[in-house]
Parts: C-alpha cells; structure tokens; sequence
C-alpha cells in the first residue's frame, strides 16, 4: 500500500509539472463543465439556457424569469486526486434581461488549482434589422477572471530536479500565481419553433495565463444549432445539437448530441460524440412548491488511448425557484 500511494503521490506531481508546461490549461479551456453539456457531447451552444450558459453561450441567460442556482461536481480520474467543481447562479427580470455569476475550479490536490470566474449578462433583442418578428433573438456578454495557483511540496521538486537534485533555472518557483481577464460574446436566435441557433467568440483578449513565459488562452469560435421535435413517438421532446469550435491555434472540431424527454419530461436520456469522446448521461426533476430540482449525470468516455480508462463522471444539481406567473402557465 505504501508503495501504491508513494507511486500516485509521484504521478500527481509529473501531472503538475506537465500542467506547467503545457499549452492548454485543463479548467481555462473545459469546453463541458456541466454534466448535460458533457453528455451531449458538448453540442451545447444553441441549447445552453439557465445558470449553465454563463459557459457556453451568455445569450442563453434569456429568457430567465426566475432564480436558478447549479453546482457540478466531478472527479475526472477516480484514482487520483483531481476534482473539477463549478457553482453558478441566475436571475431573470420579466424574460427580458438576465444577471449571472459563476465559479469554476480544477485542482490536483494542493498542489495546483486553475479557477475561473464568470459575470454574466443577457438581454432580449426587439425589432432589429433583417429579423424576423416571430424570431426571438438574445446577446449576451461574460467578463472573466482566470487565475492559475503552484503550490510545490517535496514530490513535485524531485519530479523537476535532474539527477544531481538541481532545478531548471527557469522552473517558476517565484512566480506560483498568476491572474488575467477577458471577456465573451453570444447571441442566440430562436427561428420558429423548432430552431435554435447560437454563436459565441470565447477569449476574445487572448489573456496571458502564462507562469514564466507567455502561454495566451487563444481566441475561440463556437458555431450551434438546435432542431427541436415534440410529440414524436413515444418521445414527447427530443433534440438534436450539432456544434463547431476553432481556436486561432487550432483545426475546427465539431460536435454532436441528441437528448430526449420522456412523457411528463421528468425524465431525459442523452447521448453525445466528438473526435475525442463518446458520452451518455441522464437527467430527473421533481418539482417541490416553487422550486424545481434537477439531477443530471453524465460518464465521458475517452477514446485516446492515453486517456484514462476509468473514464469520468460528472453530477450537476439545479434549483430553480419559480414565481406565480410560471407556476399557473405550468399547472394549466
């Protein structure tokens, strides 16, 4: 046993130091921190709506004419410990304008830990230009904060050290934090009733988040579409999402997942795909009074070969608490 946690305790420190050095940072760059973003596949940025889209779309903040509050919690390898861990919150003001605000942290133990912050804001567009008057249209703006944190021990300096028990001149013993800003921009247009389309450019600053040297987050494009059935088969909602992304550092990728609500949609099974993962998940509501509550799961399968094979599991839970007005349209 000891020889097990001496062998994990030494491979959680060459994970840091490659999270050092590498070019795409874990959590800066986690394009699925939601577990319904995760099992679709991350085919999200038409969808995204609520709390959620604070990551994926701000536009999707509208319509939001209650509170919501959501808190992810995931363990991306279930032998080591890694946690990747979110909580968000919104507010809406009469489907108009919506507020949010969220949190998003991946730590390796107390060794290393990349956070991001996120203010949101959504706002319902009316009578533009070329626009059709039946389309429901929305922008939406994030300002983020990201901020990285090294906190060395004894296994991460062997792990650096070469075999005379030296450093590298340049290993950023003196410089463990650093913080940078940025900021998003969404739309999303709702065409007719079946039709979801969104777009957003992430990063639009391209922060430094560099250690000691420069390493930017690139800018990034993320193009989505939704179509929408009701009342098919023995289904009584089902979608279908079809995202592509490009970073300016990057080839296109795209994405796809399918969601379907069962009769009295209190229960949705999903399923997702990229160039990198197959992904499945479900999700269940119960409605209490005026709140709502909401259990999503997702496993993300890795089709790397140096991926893990344990694969991930990722839970989000969501309160959404209603007003009056939403409790009669419901009880109708």
């Amino acid at each position: 046993m000891a020889f097990c946690s001496l062998c994990v305790r030494f491979f959680l420190a060459t994970l840091v130091c490659s999270a050092l050095s590498a070019k795409v940072k874990a959590a800066l760059l986690d394009n699925k921190p939601s577990a319904r973003s995760t099992a679709l596949g991350s085919a999200y940025t038409a969808l995204a709506s609520g709390s959620e889209a604070l990551y994926w779309n701000p536009a999707g903040l509208c319509p939001l004419n209650a509170r919501e509050l959501s808190l992810t919690m995931a363990q991306p390898y279930s032998a080591l410990n890694i946690q990747s861990n979110q909580i968000n919150a919104a507010t809406g003001f009469k489907n108009t304008t919506a507020l949010g605000i969220g949190f998003s942290q991946w730590r390796i133990g107390n060794l290393y830990r990349e956070e991001t912050i996120i203010l949101g804001a959504g706002l319902t567009l009316k009578k533009l230009p070329l626009i059709k008057s039946s389309w429901k249209v929305s922008a939406g703006l994030n300002i983020k904060i990201f901020r990285r944190a090294y906190s060395p021990d004894s296994d991460a300096l062997a792990a650096e050290s070469d075999s005379n028990g030296k450093l590298p001149s340049d290993y950023p013993l003196a410089h463990n934090y650093v913080s940078n800003a940025s900021f998003d921009l969404g739309a999303r247009a709702a065409c007719g009733p079946n039709i979801l389309v969104g777009l957003m450019v992430q990063d639009i600053l391209e922060p430094n988040v560099g250690f000691y040297q420069n390493e930017a987050l690139r800018r990034g494009y993320r193009l989505g579409a939704a179509y929408q059935l009701h009342h098919w088969s023995i289904i009584e909602k089902i979608n279908f999402n079809f995202d592509l992304s490009v970073r300016s550092n990057a080839k296109p990728q795209p994405y796809a997942g399918i969601e379907a609500w069962l009769p009295g949609q209190k229960i949705a099974l999903r399923a997702g795909a990229n160039n990198g993962e197959i992904n499945s998940g479900f999700a269940a509501h119960k409605i209490f009074g005026r709140a709502l509550l909401r259990i999503d799961y997702a496993y993300l399968n890795r089709l790397h070969q140096e991926s893990t094979p344990w694969g991930a599991h990722r839970i989000t839970l969501t309160i959404r608490f209603e007003n009056q007005g939403q409790i009669n349209e419901r009880t109708k």
